[in-house]
């Protein structure tokens, strides 16, 4: 079952990345854009950290948790109903097809991939975060940078109050680094879907 579980884990993550550089039409974004991104939204998340200050308030914990645990539900809905809703083949007899109704075709099957692997892996990356967030909840010493105890007690606990710092430091770098990652995904997503029924409409 583990071993089954990582391994569809891998293959949304693959999928996802690989869709996530091509569009409908099969055009395909280079490295360097996606590095882009990936970039700016890690240097988004360092400037995010950094401008933090030493304690982050309770309240945003539970607003995250709250809002998370939505977007966990109404990402299972849509993942659940996007198949039968976003899916249904309008070729009725595939030889007598015309090229119009084969693109078309094309074009809702390959969304519809791209739809469910984008969903399953902002799902996953949301459990993620909200995994985090239990963890500030579990050990609440961890919403706060003991900076100013570094430096009164610089020679008694430097290592240890180091130590924890750079730990937080980091568990703040992936929280919010994951959120705006849910973020930028959540907004592909629903551009995507919006892109794709226009043209349907059209």
């Amino acid at each position: 079952m583990l071993a089954d579980t990582t391994r569809h884990i891998a293959k949304i993550r693959k999928k996802s990345k690989e869709y996530i550089r091509t569009s409908l039409d099969k055009s395909k974004s280079s490295k360097l854009e996606i590095a882009l991104i990936n970039i700016d939204l890690f240097l988004a998340t360092v400037a995010i950290v950094v401008n933090l200050g030493v304690s982050i308030p309770e309240i945003f914990f539970e607003f995250m948790s709250s809002t998370f645990s939505i977007l966990i539900g109404l990402f299972i809905t849509a993942l659940i109903f996007s198949f039968e809703k976003f899916y249904k083949t309008e070729i009725v007899n595939p030889v007598n097809a015309s090229a119009t109704d084969r693109l078309k075709d094309t074009i809702s099957y390959n969304f519809t991939k791209r739809f469910i692997f984008l969903t399953g892996y902002v799902i996953l990356i949301t459990i993620m975060a909200l995994a985090l967030l239990l963890m500030s909840v579990l050990f609440p010493e961890m919403n706060e940078l003991h900076i100013d105890n570094t430096i009164v007690n610089i020679q008694k606990h430097i290592w240890l109050n180091l130590w924890t710092s750079v730990c937080i430091f980091f568990y703040r770098l992936i929280l919010f680094y994951c959120i705006l990652k849910i973020a930028f995904y959540t907004i592909y997503l629903v551009s995507s879907m919006v892109h794709y029924m226009s043209s349907r409409i059209l």
